[in-house]
């Protein structure tokens, strides 16, 4: 499970921005029918669902490419030989 996840210097994404799981204090109290409880004292609950959701242009399609190309790079990286060059889209 993804619980935490952040970006930076990639595509539309100039600043770091972080994509997270981790349940906040507030909804363990208002909302514990929506976590799942982890076990792990410093983690104790994250989110089962999420949405990404905001105006056009805000970044979603990047957000989603920036998961695509990471899962990529975990995914394929062993087969790549030792001195190979990284794909990038760095901001701008």
């Amino acid at each position: 499970m993804l619980v935490k996840f952040i970006v930076e210097n990639f595509r539309m994404f100039r600043d770091e921005q972080v994509f997270s799981m981790i349940a906040s204090p507030a909804s363990i109290k208002n909302q514990p029918e929506q976590l799942i409880s982890t076990g792990f004292s410093p983690l104790p609950y994250l989110y089962q669902q999420s949405a990404i959701y905001g105006a056009n242009g805000a970044g979603k399609t990047s957000l989603i490419d920036v998961f695509r190309h990471m899962t990529r790079f975990v995914r394929d990286s062993h087969s790549l030989p030792p001195d190979a060059d990284i794909e990038t889209y760095p901001f701008l």
